[in-house]
């Protein structure tokens, strides 16, 4: 009786403290509903955020593919390699078969967020390659042979530095001071041209004389016919995590 006595006289307690507005219970009810509205709010701004990266990764990938045929697979491997902010892309394939084409494309969209929505895709003559956006000077593009000079890819010499007894190239313009880069045919470089491109590729680092540049590489896509034959480009070839076989379009 006592027990049963003791329950009922802490019921009608806790009846009063929440009809009269205690202020423990009131106090800790009002923190519990400001603890879930907070909850609420944050997530309502999470997922805010994963729609607008979903929003900008799908626009970006059809800008990317707009207009080709067959390139879908090459299109999202660049991005997730220019996402990545780390890695580069190595394309295998014959010539004419669009490598440039997207390379040229994901230099615009990295270097420049402004670029108006992707064209419709429903037809393939209603496409023109000013609506899939315009190369971007942050990108560098060269063709590379045997032939090719370091002060086409990393920029001349400096004549006023040589003036002062001074090693120093001019890069404004060249891979040292570009985002995106595209280098075609990159296994037929000579040594000159490849010591150059294993510490811009890797370390994000450019050595111009005595300074050491940092360099604002995202990605590059490099373009070959075939696979290197010599153990010399084992070292260039381990470079690209991510590697592609470029086939001709299908007759289907």
């Amino acid at each position: 009786c006592q027990a049963l006595s003791g329950a009922r006289w802490e019921a009608q307690r806790d009846n009063q403290e929440g009809t009269s507005g205690g202020p423990i219970r009131c106090g800790m009810a009002r923190k519990a509903q400001n603890r879930s509205g907070n909850s609420c709010t944050n997530r309502t701004v999470e997922l805010e955020k994963t729609n607008s990266v979903r929003r900008k990764i799908s626009d970006t990938t059809s800008r990317l593919e707009c207009g080709l045929v067959e390139r879908e697979v090459e299109a999202r491997v660049i991005l997730l390699a220019a996402l990545c902010n780390e890695h580069h892309v190595l394309l295998l394939g014959h010539p004419g078969t669009a490598k440039s084409e997207l390379a040229r494309r994901m230099s615009s969209l990295v270097a420049s967020s402004s670029s108006p929505p992707p064209p419709s895709t429903s037809s393939s003559s209603s496409w023109s390659s000013s609506q899939c956006g315009t190369p971007h000077p942050h990108g560098f593009f060269l063709l590379l042979t045997s032939f090719t000079t370091p002060e086409e890819v990393f920029g001349p010499l400096s004549l006023s530095a040589l003036d002062n007894d001074s090693f120093h190239r001019c890069t404004a313009g060249y891979l040292p001071s570009a985002s995106v880069a595209f280098l075609d045919e990159i296994f037929r470089a000579n040594s000159a041209v490849l010591n150059g491109l294993l510490s811009v590729m890797n370390e994000r680092t450019f050595h111009n004389g005595r300074e050491t540049e940092t360099v604002p590489l995202k990605c590059v896509v490099a373009a070959s016919n075939s696979l290197p034959e010599t153990s010399d480009l084992a070292a260039l070839y381990d470079r690209f995590l991510f590697r592609v076989q470029v086939k001709a379009v299908s007759d289907e």
